[in-house]
Order: C-alpha cells, then structure tokens, then sequence
C-alpha cells in the first residue's frame, strides 16, 4: 500500500514531501504493533523519489502513546 501511495505523491510534489508518520527501521513490510502498522518509511521513500533526493528524520513533535517510540518527521527534499 505505501509504495503506491508515495509513487504517487512522488510523482506529483514539485519541491518535496513532509510526512508525520510511525516510522521504524526494517520492518518495510511492516508490523502490527498496539493497533497500527509501522514501516520503514525511510526505506520505502528511497525506492520511490529521485535518486538525488534528501531524506531527513526527526522525532515528531507529537507525544503520547505510541508516538513517544515511532512517531518521526520524515522531509524528502529534491
């Protein structure tokens, strides 16, 4: 599903892409964890964007639950 979604916002975005997501390294397929799927955003933007893009993480500014371990601000900038 991720890889469609970011193909195609890829595809449309002119300068770059802001996403606020669970994000994990490794599980690019994903896991199940408290009720939400976590996947390695990272790993899955560098399949889709331009080869020449920066990828950036932070943690996100949210907080609580299941933020406080996945929640990352992910910036893809072409």
């Amino acid at each position: 599903m991720w890889g469609n979604v970011l193909t195609e916002i890829s595809r449309i975005a002119r300068k770059g892409i802001v996403l606020n997501e669970y994000h994990a390294v490794g599980p690019i397929n994903g896991h199940f964890d408290g009720g939400r799927w976590v996947y390695d955003l990272v790993a899955l933007l560098r399949e889709t964007v331009p080869a020449h893009a920066r990828i950036e993480t932070r943690k996100s500014a949210f907080s609580g639950g299941l933020w406080d371990q996945y929640g990352t601000l992910i910036t893809v900038r072409w």
